[in-house]
């Protein structure tokens, strides 16, 4: 289980760098451009930047940005906050391997325009049946929809994909804050407890 995580992080970050439109030369502003790095007080997640916070179930480990790149090898420039996508969380159940994880893109500098969360998740949807398909991964579900948390209605893109065997899926959730995108990934495992993980998300 550990190993499919593991290539199930490693393919989103790529994908994730791989799916942004190129870099313009020159960018005139910066909507956004100092962003902060979020805390783990009190066995609890949370960006006040942004107003994202994770309340994570009993017994779940909490990896910070420092933590993933010291643990994702190759990796180290999505792990700072200064860099355009940065991977703020993770938080894995070494059980079941279910894991939630949380990345901030600056959209005016990777794609040199502000989306909005629908033009976002049509790309995202887009462009990763394009990549895994490419790459052979069998896809049992790409679909777009919403859902409610902590009274917001988010958009959310379901993907469930096979890799080495392990069914694997995936809800991705959006939440846009000025020119940057937060992008809130929740990964299901083997017995996932959906209601359980999707409850200790909360916005302000």
């Amino acid at each position: 289980m550990k190993k499919a995580f593991c290539v199930l992080l490693a393919a989103v970050l790529v994908f994730s760098f791989c799916s942004c439109g190129a870099k313009p030369e020159e960018v005139e502003r910066k909507l956004y451009s100092e962003v902060a790095e979020g805390s783990f007080a009190d066995d609890r997640y949370y960006n006040e930047a942004f107003g994202i916070g994770f309340n994570p179930p009993e017994d779940w480990d909490f990896y910070g940005h420092k933590k993933m790149k010291d643990n994702l090898y190759g990796a180290d420039i999505a792990f700072t906050p200064e860099n355009p996508i940065f991977y703020d969380m993770m938080c894995v159940d070494s059980e079941s391997g279910a894991s939630i994880y949380i990345y901030y893109e600056n959209m005016e500098e990777t794609r040199g325009k502000i989306l909005s969360e629908e033009e976002y998740i049509l790309e995202m949807a887009e462009n990763m049946e394009k990549a895994y398909s490419a790459a052979e991964v069998k896809i049992l579900k790409n679909k777009i929809g919403s859902m409610k948390i902590d009274g917001e209605n988010l958009y959310c893109h379901e993907f469930n994909m096979e890799i080495n065997g392990f069914n694997i899926p995936t809800e991705t959730l959006l939440r846009k804050t000025e020119n940057y995108m937060a992008v809130i990934v929740l990964s299901y495992g083997f017995s996932p407890d959906k209601n359980e993980m999707v409850k200790g998300l909360f916005f302000e």
